[in-house]
């Protein structure tokens, strides 16, 4: 059996390389329709061969990212929680806050725990982007890119409207207290 298919694979191997009809006289190659059919066989090969060289290039790209991603989450917790606990404890923001009556004022929301969740997310939006680059996708890169560029935007927005809020807590208070016609018309 395997000396008979020896002998014919010559013949065989002639049939896929030339395109002419029936180059083998005894028949085993059957034309120019053989040759199409081993055509579409070697593009379906091709297509596989492509999709794994793909694969083996994209899964370590998504392995490290995850990574990153994951060390960033880590990153991130620990610099909410530290920060956390530096305002509250060193610089006593909370105690402050609520010393000067203004929880109120900022909807009951903790000073400290607002800012170091827009660090936390800050970090974590750091590592995405570290992360989109790492994988090579232009679109996720540019979207990473434009979410940490307009990040420190809105840490100070919101430091302002924290910093508007106590101004016109004070200015309130100095009003009520003032000796002003129409006070009570303010507050």
């Amino acid at each position: 059996m395997m000396l008979s298919l020896w002998r014919s694979f010559p013949h065989r191997l002639k049939c896929l390389l030339l395109p002419i009809r029936n180059v083998y006289k005894g028949g085993t190659c059957h034309g120019a329709a053989e040759l199409r059919g081993m055509q579409g066989l070697a593009d379906i090969i091709y297509t596989l061969e492509y999709l794994w060289r793909q694969i083996q290039t994209t899964v370590p790209k998504l392995v490290s990212a995850a990574i990153i991603l994951l060390v960033g989450y880590v990153v991130g917790r620990l610099v909410g929680i530290v920060l956390t606990g530096l305002l509250k404890k060193f610089l006593g923001l909370d105690k402050w806050v609520k010393k000067k009556g203004l929880l109120e004022e900022i909807y009951g929301i903790s000073p400290s725990g607002l800012l170091a969740g827009l660090v936390k997310w800050y970090i974590y939006l750091l590592f995405i982007g570290v992360a989109a680059e790492n994988i090579g996708s232009g679109i996720l890169t540019d979207s990473a890119k434009a979410l940490v560029e307009y990040s420190p935007k809105l840490l100070a927005a919101v430091f302002l409207v924290f910093i508007g809020l106590v101004v016109g807590s004070i200015m309130k208070k100095q009003v009520i207290g003032s000796t002003l016609v129409g006070k009570e018309a303010i507050g």
